[in-house]
């Protein structure tokens, strides 16, 4: 039985938090160190059970900063569904559902 590694769909959501918040140097800094990681490498069936969450919770950010600071209203219904999926994917995914309450209480850069 062949088991082929098909990668995460996380680094790509990695690299836009990563760019965001500083450069496309600290983008691409931070999906090496996901991807190359001692843990990802020396445990990877493990990392693998994680994988879904991993990649769900980092899109979930993606879309929390497009609506938080970025105020941009779209982004609300693919947050919502992302934190659906992640309390469905792993039940620590619960705590991305209480997330979706924190926009209200968090400032944004503008003042809002």
């Amino acid at each position: 039985m062949s088991h082929r590694h098909r990668g995460s769909p996380g680094p790509p959501a990695a690299y836009i938090l990563g760019k965001r918040s500083h450069s496309a140097t600290a983008g691409l800094l931070t999906v090496t160190i996901l991807v190359a990681s001692l843990w990802a490498i020396e445990l990877a069936r493990f990392g693998r059970m994680y994988t879904p969450f991993q990649a769900i919770f980092t899109w979930y950010l993606v879309y929390f900063v497009r609506y938080v600071v970025d105020q941009d209203r779209r982004a609300l219904w693919p947050m919502l569904i992302l934190s659906v999926f992640g309390a469905l994917v792993w039940e620590g995914g619960i705590f991305i559902l209480a997330l979706n309450a924190v926009p209200p209480f968090v400032a944004t850069p503008r003042g809002g």
